[in-house]
């Protein structure tokens, strides 16, 4: 952790130090404050005197009146205030209109009579003090204004009648010399208060910084150390707060010190357990590595084997087969079987057994064997679903996996086709001629359940021509979505089948548009395995 940039002790020294001059500071503003109104109130009081004896003077001299003999006996009497109070500036007399206005009628400060005239400007601004503050009165004072001349004040007294009525007021300027004065001597006597206070409050906050700051100055030493991992105690002898605490940071260190020992003690332990337990774990590595790779060999071999049931296309005189095979993993469930018995009698099947990986490979490998001999044999074709029902539910009925199945038996010299199925989507013949699709539908449940159920006959056989397509599919054709979840359907293979048949497309063409048509719909890729076995005949 880094020194702060400004001490402790610094800050609590300048505190100190601003803390007293400010509290100088306010109460010389306060003595300040006192002894200027006194002065100016004194002043106010001189002024307003001076225009209340001299307002009957002008009564006496009957110097009120409107004429020159008036106005010269106002200026004798004005001349004459003057010259007693030499510390005013000018004595006025003035007279008031009916309709509010005022005028100069004699001035002390005039040396003639022949300047009669309205009220200047900050006479004008006096004559508006007058009117709320004589009304009643004797006289009154102005509060203190300023000029270009300096400080003045104003003391305004009524001029009455024989009546009684005010026909006339008497002004007098005073310079607010005293009080400047004051102001300035104040102001001096404020800034030898702040320096004392600056310098003294210096001196105390040096002394009080260095009485709290020097025991927390250790404190944080010591925090250092510790940061550090050196846990040394701190020297304490006082009972303050700090004392208390310095004493608590010890006992504290005492037990992070203890602590810390046992931790380094357990982390060496920890070590040589990771240490152990790395080794092991790279023997189980290496182990683990083995292993995978002897799996992958195996999976290889398995890819391949698994290859060898899935058909290759033939191509014969009169009759083509076209596979296309699209797998979701390593090895698949999905079966496919081409037999040529002779030159004019074909058998061709395909499967689906539920689930993927291992096992559903291994199931499809034995089904596949035993439909290979069941063809050899030559048996009927509706003994392959009463036997591979049997092989499923009972011959491996722990495993609990099921099959589908279509089988299709072509007979070229005669231009028949037989056809049955057990639980597999249904085949779709195309009549070229007729433009036409025909479904070849299941007659037999699903495969595996036990005591298979079948339609009667289980297996149907129709006319064949020259320029047929038969298209065989597992479920993962139709059945693959799109990212909306809507199916390919049945609906758009036949769709794609009647649109590649009018283009003239031969068997393999029409494998491959099909798996495209469906991976374009599904934007690119499939949930289950899709086989394809598309047979045309020539």
């Amino acid at each position: 952790m880094k020194r702060p940039r400004i001490p402790f002790s610094l800050r609590i020294a300048v505190s100190t130090a601003l803390l007293i001059m400010a509290a100088v500071g306010f109460f010389a503003y306060l003595s300040f404050a006192q002894h200027t109104e006194m002065i100016l109130a004194a002043l106010q009081g001189e002024l307003g005197a001076t225009v209340r004896n001299g307002a009957p003077l002008l009564e006496a001299a009957d110097a009120v009146g409107a004429d020159a003999p008036s106005r010269a006996r106002a200026k004798i009497v004005l001349d004459e205030l003057a010259g007693r109070n030499p510390n005013n500036r000018e004595f006025r007399l003035l007279t008031v209109a009916a309709d509010g206005s005022a005028r100069i009628a004699a001035s002390s400060a005039l040396p003639t009579l022949d300047h009669e005239g309205p009220l200047y400007d900050a006479d004008a601004a006096i004559l508006d003090t007058l009117k709320t503050c004589v009304s009643g009165e004797t006289s009154c004072v102005t509060p203190l204004y300023t000029d270009e001349e300096g400080r003045w004040i104003t003391g305004l007294a009524p001029v009455r009648d024989a009546e009684g009525r005010m026909v006339a007021i008497l002004s007098a300027d005073r310079a607010a010399t005293e009080y400047t004065r004051e102001v300035a001597a104040t102001i001096r006597q404020m800034a030898q208060y702040s320096a004392a206070a600056l310098f003294v409050g210096a001196v105390l906050g040096v002394f009080v910084s260095f009485r709290i700051t020097r025991p927390l100055e250790k404190l944080y030493n010591a925090s250092a150390d510790a940061r550090a991992g050196r846990f040394t105690p701190v020297e304490v002898t006082g009972t303050d707060e700090v004392s208390i605490l310095t004493r608590d940071f010890n006992e504290t260190q005492e037990i992070l010190g203890a602590q810390m020992e046992e931790l380094a003690s357990l982390n060496r332990e920890l070590e040589q357990r990771v240490e152990t337990r790395t080794a092991q774990l790279s023997e189980s590595y290496n182990d683990l590595r083995d292993r995978q790779q002897v799996i992958q060999r195996e999976m290889a071999v398995a890819r391949r084997v698994q290859e060898t049931i899935v058909p290759k296309s033939l191509h014969r005189e009169k009759i083509t087969i076209d596979v296309a095979y699209v797998p979701i993993m390593a090895i698949g469930g999905d079966l496919g079987l081409v037999i040529e018995q002779s030159s004019t009698r074909f058998d061709v099947a395909i499967g689906d057994v539920t689930g993927h990986g291992i096992g559903a490979a291994l199931v499809v490998n034995r089904a596949h064997m035993l439909l290979s001999q069941l063809y050899l044999a030559n048996a009927p074709l509706d003994s392959l679903f009463h036997r591979l029902d049997y092989f499923l539910s009972q011959e491996i009925a722990d495993i609990g996996i099921f099959m589908t199945l279509l089988a299709c038996r072509f007979d070229l010299e005669a231009m028949k086709m037989e056809c049955g199925g057990g639980g597999h989507p249904p085949g779709l013949l195309y009549r070229l001629a007729e433009r036409k699709i025909f479904p070849l539908e299941s007659r037999c449940g699903m495969l595996g359940v036990g005591d298979i159920f079948c339609d009667d006959p289980p297996v149907v056989a129709m006319d064949i021509a020259v320029g047929d397509f038969v298209v065989l599919y597992t479920d993962g054709l139709i059945e693959a979505a799109n990212p909306d979840e809507e199916q390919f359907g049945a609906e758009r293979l036949e769709e794609t089948i009647i649109s590649e048949g009018q283009k003239g497309a031969d068997g393999k063409k029409l494998a491959e548009s099909i798996t495209a048509a469906a991976k374009d719909f599904t934007g690119g890729y499939f949930q289950d395995d899709v086989l394809v076995l598309v047979i045309q005949v020539r």
